[in-house]
């Protein structure tokens, strides 16, 4: 039972952000039209993001709403599990039926966007009015970073904050290598394995995408905060001053460009990188040796064959980006925000109610596994509900685990005390707001599609990819967008 990783499906098909095509709608699962029931109580629609069919939806529903009446909840909640998120969600809120409460991110169904566009209620005094076991489960550093123009619009669905990038290999590789994982502190120092690997004849060493997967260069890494990632803008993590700027213009960029060329020269990664569907599917197969991820300290195992490996972000970091991964937003219109609430802290503080909507009924779709009292296995039909997706719903340090490895090691915990332990940047709760260069932020996000995955991917000589980069972004309007984020960097400081 291995969890479903938000990178599998921005990988996957190009990413749900890609938002393909239509909407997957659960049947059995309506909503009465005016909100309500002919007891008066509230009926909740919950919309969130699915990547399967989910049949025995409309049975976890029930169950879920039995355990609410339990509890005394004055309101029923209706699932509404959405296939193909971004674009179906887009349709949603066009036409004003979002549903009550749903799932948004910054990389689909855009929170930023629906907190600006007045989508999306305030919840400053409505969490501790409605909410205080949620409010008081983070600090007040980790709810600063959902506020957009100051005020706070997402429940953020806890789960490890900071991106700890480095490397991940093949188990039986890394050991017929001789290599300690743990001694690798940069990708440079992977060089000499990958042209071991390469001579041996039997794997492809390196990992890449043509969307650039694989890249050697990730701002955490080097202690950026990257406060505007589309555009590669960042500020570093503890400079008071939050002076912003472009990544492609540091020398940390500079080398990875080059290293990638270097590889790429060398027969280290394809000349041609793959889509990041056969390249996904190649490293699943076990037939690449090596690949960029993020390494954790309880190293969980996602595939068929162990993998080992190690992080190089020397200071983790809480930051806006990192925090806001994925979140609950609740629609302005709700006619009822105070049962909204109160469903969100029974969502995230009542184990029992967060197990259900996760993995369905006990017995049915999961069962409590002999081997550890944390650990569930597959029911005899879990196939009719497995959303597989804990992140999607709210705190997942609160479910059980899928695997005995995790449970052993403790994994929840281990990535908890991460996250109190990660260096808040000075830039935390930052939000660019892009209404005054919206023409220029177009331009250069065209440009930085064109030209960057050229570089990171090693295809062309590195001076000429760098070259070609900057120039484009810097005649499609970066300066004018390094001002206006400048001034509101600067706005946000003096608040």
């Amino acid at each position: 039972m291995n969890t479903i990783s938000r990178r599998s499906l921005l990988v996957a098909g190009g990413g749900i952000a890609a938002g393909l095509a239509g909407a997957g709608f659960l049947s059995g699962c309506s909503r009465n039209g005016d909100g309500g029931r002919s007891d008066g109580s509230a009926d909740l629609t919950y919309t969130f993001m699915a990547t399967k069919e989910l049949p025995d939806a409309g049975a976890v529903q029930d169950s879920l709403n039995d355990l609410l009446a339990d509890r005394g909840a004055p309101y029923t909640v209706t699932l509404d599990a959405l296939q193909d998120y971004n674009q179906a969600m887009g349709l949603r809120v066009a036409s004003g039926d979002p549903g009550d409460l749903y799932f948004t991110a910054p990389w689909s169904n855009s929170y930023a966007t629906n907190a600006s566009d007045g989508n999306l209620l305030e919840l400053d005094d409505l969490l501790a009015e409605h909410a205080p076991k949620l409010l008081a489960s983070m600090s007040s550093d980790v709810w600063d970073a959902a506020r957009v123009n100051g005020r706070i619009y997402g429940v953020i669905n806890q789960q490890r904050f900071p991106k700890m990038w480095g490397f991940q290999a093949k188990q039986e590789v890394v050991d017929q290598l001789g290599m300690d994982p743990a001694a690798i502190t940069s990708f440079a120092e992977l060089e000499p394995f990958l042209v071991r690997v390469r001579d041996a004849g039997q794997l492809l060493p390196w990992s890449t995408s043509n969307q650039a997967h694989g890249k050697l260069f990730q701002p955490e890494i080097h202690g950026f905060d990257p406060i505007a990632t589309t555009l590669a803008l960042a500020v570093r993590y503890d400079d008071d001053s939050l002076a912003a700027f472009s990544w492609f213009d540091t020398p940390e960029f500079e080398d990875a460009v080059r290293t990638m060329r270097r590889w790429n020269e060398l027969g280290l990664v394809e000349p041609t990188p793959p889509s990041a569907d056969d390249m996904q599917t190649r490293w699943n197969s076990g037939q690449t040796a090596f690949a960029d991820a993020q390494y954790l300290p309880t190293n969980p195992q996602y595939t068929e064959f162990a993998t080992i490996g190690n992080t190089f972000v020397r200071t983790p970091l809480l930051n806006t980006d990192g925090v806001l991964a994925t979140l609950t937003g609740i629609n302005v219109d709700t006619p009822d925000p105070a049962a909204v609430l109160s469903f969100l802290e029974a969502l995230n503080t009542d184990l029992d109610v967060y197990r259900t909507i996760c993995f369905g009924i006990e017995g049915t779709h999961y069962v409590q596994s002999a081997d550890h009292p944390d650990l569930v296995e597959a029911g005899p039909q879990q196939a009719a509900y497995d959303p597989n997706s804990d992140w999607v719903f709210g705190n997942q340090f609160n479910a059980p685990y899928r695997n005995l490895a995790d449970a052993e090691a403790k994994r929840w915990e281990r990535e908890a005390e991460l996250n109190g332990s990660a260096a808040p940047s000075k830039a935390i709760g930052f939000s660019l707001t892009t209404d005054r260069i919206r023409t220029e932020v177009a331009a250069v996000t065209a440009a930085i599609d064109e030209h960057a995955p050229l570089a990171l991917t090693g295809q062309l000589d590195a001076d000429e990819a760098l070259s070609n980069l900057r120039s484009a972004i810097e005649r499609a309007g970066l300066p004018r967008i390094l001002q206006e984020t400048q001034e509101q960097l600067d706005e946000f400081k003096g608040r």
